[in-house]
């Protein structure tokens, strides 16, 4: 035995118990339950690590009545919490106890069930022990397809949803027993969120048409419409005083009801009534028209040929879309996907004007194996690049033509409410460059990656998530080198936190950039304070801050063609050092203000955000004003 579980006293009135052992303690009892099998309400009560059950009787036949007329109130029992029962049963017979019950029966207080799966699929209710943290019971259920919403009844009993070949079904589980009952009749349509009190179950169901919720009485079987909604009625439950609550769709979105429950004064039905045995005549007379089996067609199998079927083409998009970043810009996308969805494959071609780059880029990516392969391709050209002479720039322009091979392992590491996701991989390309200058060089890299993320999970009115990490670092080297070569390492570090008010958020970003390079310079990996565009250092270590904040929600529309839900406006400060390989510094600083607003465009389900910016930096002792139009799809 490892501890005194809790003590159980015998009280005639529960009521008057209870009131007294608050005033004892200092604090209600946590829970109370009803045990029918041994006629028994009980009460429980915290002092410390201690329990305290009143036991008071539901019928004058209940095992604590009878203690009561012959002994009194007082100490009915004292449990102790034991590592196997079963092994100390068995124990104590050997030591000359008398048991009362040489198998375990189930009692009182910190139980959970819930629904398993195993790896072939079979659901299965599980009873655990708060107390022990452990599965004391597992029923498996290998002739239903899945089972939902389990929840305690009376007597022993759990009620539970059940879906089986398409159709779903209430059934009544007794653990004690092992008895499954079924108590209404399979239907194929919605049935969910079970809730139980005094012989009263609540669900919600689509069976009238319209998302509703229904009480089944369990003593009579007999079903209750319990809502008439216009739009819907969801999560049924009941409040601590008895009445109904749940949730309704309105026009103004969804609120919060509560209501009399008054089963009687609804509606009633004996019980479902399958749409398909409703419209059965009406099947039978289009059958007969229609589908006619003298005439149908057989179809025979074919094998599947994997890898003759890896491109299908299912979307297209005026916009570029990285489908791993969620993140849009302008220019022109295709994707891609097999049915077998092993193989991804997507076309951009993507305007930079920060950048003064556009490119065309294709991509591949091949799951059939694990860890991931990609090949890609890309024609990139960069207007006006920066290259440092002494004092002076040039301006040339720049073409290089890439081609990629390379593989990755992305790990989702999610847990409750934190996201969290791990990658590392590496990639092969040769490339071809071309400038203005006739200067021509093949380089062959391997480029090597690692990122993090780690965040909250957002609400739909976040800006950003309130708690989130971004860790990413790469190092490209030239292999093979002849004459020419690129070598450079980057890392960063971007932080978000929740703002000063509610749903504000701020945004740190940090980044370094070291590279060697012989003959050419291509882009930077590090994003230069906003405004500048033209700027190229062999090291350069910047600072982004980005504050956002909601403005208004005015929720127009303008009929199908555009939805306006939230207005927002942000400021951002953005500082750079830069070095030469001479170890000469320049400094470049932006600070700008941004007003956005939040849009479904021709009821695209996609939020979409357009709004403009303008930054101002200076620049050899002259103030600019940099002035950019933004636009973005959010796809989370």
């Amino acid at each position: 035995m490892r501890k005194i579980e809790h003590i159980g006293i015998a009280v005639k009135d529960l009521e008057v118990s209870n009131t007294l052992f608050e005033k004892l303690f200092g604090a209600p009892a946590y829970k109370s339950e009803v045990v029918e099998s041994e006629g028994v309400t009980t009460s429980f009560f915290l002092n410390g690590p201690n329990k305290i059950e009143l036991l008071a009787a539901t019928h004058p036949e209940s095992p604590i009545a009878k203690f009561i007329e012959k002994k009194g109130e007082g100490i009915h029992h004292i449990a102790f919490d034991v590592e196997d029962i079963v092994s100390e049963i068995a124990r104590l017979q050997n030591e000359g106890f008398v048991v009362l019950n040489e198998t375990p029966k189930k009692g009182a207080d910190n139980k959970l069930v819930a629904v398993g799966v195993d790896k072939s699929n079979v659901p299965s209710l599980q009873l655990f022990s708060l107390d022990s943290n452990t599965a004391y019971l597992k029923k498996e259920f290998k002739d239903m397809d899945m089972i939902y919403y389990p929840v305690f009844g009376d007597s022993n009993c759990i009620y539970f949803v059940a879906k089986k070949e398409g159709y779903q079904n209430i059934y009544k589980w007794n653990y004690e027993t092992d008895v499954l009952q079924p108590l209404v009749v399979a239907v194929p349509f919605v049935i969910s969120h079970l809730n139980y009190r005094a012989q009263h179950l609540l669900f919600h169901s689509t069976q009238s048409g319209v998302d509703n919720i229904f009480e089944l009485d369990i003593n009579t079987n007999e079903i209750h419409q319990l809502t008439v909604s216009k739009f819907g009625a969801f999560n049924p439950s009941f409040s601590a005083d008895g009445k109904l609550l749940y949730n309704e769709y309105t026009a103004t979105g969804m609120n919060l009801a509560k209501t009399d429950f008054n089963p009687a004064a609804v509606n009633v039905k004996p019980a479902f009534v399958s749409r398909v045995m409703m419209y059965s005549n009406v099947l039978q007379d289009e059958q007969k028209v229609f589908l006619n089996k003298n005439n149908m067609e057989q179809y025979a199998s074919e094998k599947y040929y994997n890898h003759l079927h890896l491109f299908n083409l299912h979307s297209w998009a005026p916009l570029s879309i990285n489908a791993e970043s969620r993140e849009a810009n302008m220019g022109v996308s295709l994707m891609s996907q097999n049915k077998l969805s092993n193989t991804i494959s997507s076309y951009n071609y993507t305007i930079n004007p920060q950048q003064e780059r556009t490119a065309h880029e294709l991509k591949i990516d091949y799951n059939f194996w694990f860890p991931k392969f990609t090949l890609s391709a890309a024609d990139i050209v960069i207007e006006n690049i920066s290259v440092e002479n002494d004092t002076s720039y040039t301006y040339e322009r720049l073409n290089q033509k890439v081609l990629g091979v390379g593989t990755s392992v992305d790990l989702n590491l999610t847990r409750g409410y934190l996201q969290r996701y791990l990658g590392m991989g590496a990639r092969y390309s040769f490339n071809e460059i071309t400038r203005t200058d006739d200067l021509r060089a093949s380089l062959n890299a391997i480029d090597y990656n690692v990122y993090y993320y780690r965040g909250a999970r957002r609400s739909k009115r976040d800006l950003q998530a309130p708690w989130a990490m971004t860790w990413n670092a790469f190092y490209h080297q030239s292999v093979f080198i002849d004459e020419y070569y690129s070598n450079s390492v980057y890392a960063s570090l971007k932080v978000n936190t929740p703002g000063l008010l509610k749903h504000n958020a701020l945004q740190i970003k940090a980044e370094w950039q070291q590279s060697n390079a012989s003959g050419f310079q291509v882009s930077n990996a590090v994003d230069l304070p906003r405004g500048f565009t033209r700027v190229y250092y062999n090291t350069i270590s910047s600072l982004k801050a980005d504050y956002t904040f909601p403005l208004l929600y005015p929720d127009i529309r303008l009929g199908a063609l555009l939805y306006l839900q939230r207005i927002r406006m942000g400021f951002h400060y953005d500082y750079a050092q830069l070095m030469d390989t001479e170890n000469k510094f320049q400094v470049l600083q932006s600070q700008g203000v941004e007003l956005r607003g939040d849009i479904n465009l021709l009821r695209y389900s996609y939020l979409m955000d357009i709004g403009c910016r303008v930054s101002g930096y200076q620049d050899n002792g002259l103030f600019y004003l940099y002035p950019q139009v933004l636009f973005n799809v959010g796809f989370n």
